[in-house]
């Protein structure tokens, strides 16, 4: 049973990570994004968020009972098979979009982030109440930000912090 304020929370949560997204928009021009990509995009989103939400339905579900470092191999099995197959079908190829260079640099992110922010996330689902944990598991554009701070990749802005601290009011509104 949800009451008013965690509706409100959910909204500030949005609107935070809205303000986060929009504010890190690219200056560069985009007429290369004709109706052809923006249809691929657009249906390439809607179609993550529903296998998102599936996944994050099936891990709150199911996780419940069974060991959380079976059900992180079982996934990451299931996308080291699907993320070349999509990209094959999508582009002909499977290639990464960033340099070797940085690849290596940042592969202990890729690492801890695959296999320990999937693990907490298997138990986070399993572990609290759904609406909850779903709206909190979609904060990635969010917790990107401060990372990226601090990893020195993206200078400080106003507005992205700004959606960083409107989505952590969110969060503490949410869970209190």
């Amino acid at each position: 049973n949800f009451s008013l304020l965690k509706w409100l929370a959910i909204t500030i949560i949005i609107a935070g990570t809205v303000i986060v997204i929009f504010a890190g928009k690219s200056k560069e021009p985009t007429s290369n994004v004709g109706p052809q990509n923006l249809r691929k995009g657009v249906i390439l989103a809607v179609f993550t968020s529903l296998l998102w939400a599936m996944n994050t339905f099936a891990a709150s579900k199911a996780a419940v009972n069974i060991n959380i470092f079976q059900i992180n191999i079982y996934r990451m099995f299931i996308a080291i098979i699907l993320c070349p197959l999509v990209g094959r079908t999508l582009y002909g190829s499977s290639k990464l979009l960033i340099s070797k260079a940085d690849f290596i640099k940042y592969s202990w992110v890729f690492v801890l982030e695959g296999f320990g922010g999937s693990l907490f996330f298997m138990y986070g689902m399993a572990h609290t109440k759904l609406a909850i944990a779903s709206s909190l598991s979609s904060l990635a554009p969010v917790i990107s930000v401060p990372i990226a701070y601090a990893l020195q990749i993206e200078k400080p802005n106003f507005l992205k912090s700004l959606g960083v601290i409107t989505v952590i009011i969110g969060i503490w509104l949410l869970v209190h």
